[in-house]
């Protein structure tokens, strides 16, 4: 998964990854913002990539809401499925995210 976060501070940043790295999550080196979440335990087929899928946005919702972040911008991919685009946002009170396709669109 490789994400951005909208005017966060370094310290909603550090509160984000940490929270990233609570759930499992690692960190790759050499490139920017670029995490890695493994699954072993769940199936390859449709509806594993879909529960992997609501994993993520738990995980980066969760992360946001600890770090107080406004929003989070992040593409995944699982298994060998086209590539997803997410935005979550702080919405009374709630963080909600819609979908988009990163390889056609341009998002604010």
């Amino acid at each position: 998964m490789s994400l951005d976060l909208k005017n966060a501070s370094t310290a909603q940043r550090n509160d984000f990854d940490a929270r990233l790295k609570e759930r499992g999550w690692v960190k790759l080196s050499g490139v920017d913002t670029m995490w890695c979440g493994r699954f072993g335990q769940i199936a390859n087929n449709e509806d594993g990539i879909k529960e992997v899928r609501n994993h993520i946005a738990r995980a980066v919702k969760d992360a946001a809401a600890v770090g107080k972040v406004e929003q989070v911008k992040y593409v995944a991919q699982t298994s060998n499925e086209a590539a997803i685009g997410r935005i979550v946002w702080k919405t009374g009170g709630e963080y909600a995210h819609r979908h988009y396709d990163p390889c056609t669109a341009e998002v604010e």
